[in-house]
């Protein structure tokens, strides 16, 4: 234990997750990355460790009882559209399954606060690249459903401090810092 307000980051060996535990980590939190490495990468990592599965309760309760979790960001999901439509199981128990595993270890464990990541594939097939956070939701896949029903779950969480973000700025980010400018 450090000291500082400990915040676990499920899927912090990602990109985004990742940047989050690096940035928490110099804003004075004790970042506490939790991956299941399926495309994370250990090179990423930024605090301390929890390998597991957002779907594993027992671990997830185990990670808040022994870093004394204060927030959750919640980064962990499977995003290939593509693989979406091929598999949709894989994508509605990792993204909604998991998703209830945490909110329910969040609620055991008296953590009521979550940022929470979205994606701008629950808006379908929007016509505008600005849209309002009260824009219509109409997924056409999969995974822009399965996100769509996680961030559902999560606002209706009763007691449970919810704050969303779509990822689509920092795949723009991304995509600028690896030289393509769309």
């Amino acid at each position: 234990m450090s000291g500082r307000p400990a915040i676990l980051v499920t899927g912090g060996a990602g990109y985004i997750g990742s940047h989050c535990c690096r940035a928490l980590d110099a804003a004075g939190y004790q970042p506490v990355c939790y991956d299941n490495f399926s495309t994370g990468h250990r090179s990423f990592v930024t605090g301390a460790l929890v390998t597991g599965d957002i779907a594993d309760k027992a671990t997830l309760a185990h990670t808040f009882a022994q870093h004394d979790i204060v927030a959750v960001m919640h980064f962990a999901a499977s995003s290939l559209v593509g693989e979406s439509v091929v598999d949709p199981q894989k994508y509605y128990l990792n993204n909604l399954a998991g998703t209830l595993a945490l909110l329910d270890a969040m609620r055991a464990a008296g953590c009521n606060r979550l940022v929470f990541s979205s994606t701008g594939a629950v808006y379908g097939n929007a016509d505008s690249q600005a849209l309002p956070e009260n824009y219509a939701c109409a997924p056409i896949n999969p995974y822009g459903a399965s996100k769509w029903m996680r961030a559902r779950a999560g606002g209706l969480s009763r007691g449970l401090w919810a704050r969303f973000i779509r990822t689509a700025l920092f795949q723009r980010q991304r995509r600028r810092s690896l030289g393509r400018n769309r």
